[in-house]
């Protein structure tokens, strides 16, 4: 798997500013793990284990 340096930059979401909830991802995470979940036609869970693998 390739992904560039700005790709990797963007993976994290921008810090909060408001005490409290949980960290949200990025939109650009989001989009890569439904992309993924898609293609290979995987469950959730399934996916976010994929997600977790990589990095």
């Amino acid at each position: 798997m390739w992904g560039s340096n700005e790709a990797i930059a963007g993976w994290k979401a921008a810090t909060r500013t408001k005490p409290g909830g949980q960290p949200s991802y990025s939109d650009l995470a989001i989009t890569t793990a439904l992309m993924l979940r898609a293609v290979f036609r995987l469950a959730l869970r399934q996916t976010e284990v994929l997600i977790g693998s990589v990095l």
